[in-house]
């Protein structure tokens, strides 16, 4: 088992007007198989010969390993106040945000006409203990509205 908070993690570090919003967010790397962790295996599970794979096969030889789910990376996230993360989106990979503290407004969406390239976009509150599941392709951004920081955890991986 690997345990892995705000005083245990990969890397720490700040990016500025994070996918060209406005103010800061602080991040941690809990897990990740991404970047400059790809080919880690710290998203990994080594399996033995008696161990059931994914797929309820045995027979692995020693020290072979599976994707853990299809999680590539897990970060803490916070969000000094005002700050937004641009409206952006990643083509391949699904999106998890949860809510840890604070209070967040979430803009979703996607193309409602292509051929027009008419936008349709739907913005919803993410209060503490909230979730918020995009499918890969969405565009999305996040604002922290309030004069608070706000924190939460998040995670993702490729199909």
């Amino acid at each position: 088992m690997r345990v892995r908070g705000w005083d245990a993690y990969l890397s720490v570090g700040t990016s500025p007007t994070p996918h060209g919003g406005v103010g800061f967010l602080e991040y941690r790397t809990l897990f990740s198989d991404y970047g400059r962790w790809a080919g880690s295996g710290d998203l990994t599970r080594a399996l033995e010969p008696y161990n059931l794979d994914a797929f309820g096969a045995k027979g692995h030889r020693s020290g072979d390993g599976e994707p853990f789910l299809a999680v590539n990376y897990m970060d803490l996230h916070v969000l000094d106040p005002a700050c937004g993360i641009g409206l952006h989106r990643h083509r391949d990979n699904q999106e998890v945000f949860l809510m840890l503290e604070g209070d967040g407004l979430m803009v979703i969406g996607d193309w409602a006409d292509s051929g027009t390239r008419t936008r349709s976009f739907e913005i919803r509150r993410l209060p503490a203990g909230h979730l918020a599941l995009l499918k890969g392709g969405n565009l999305h951004g996040l604002l922290n509205p309030a004069d608070q920081r706000a924190s939460l955890f998040m995670f993702g991986g490729y199909d």
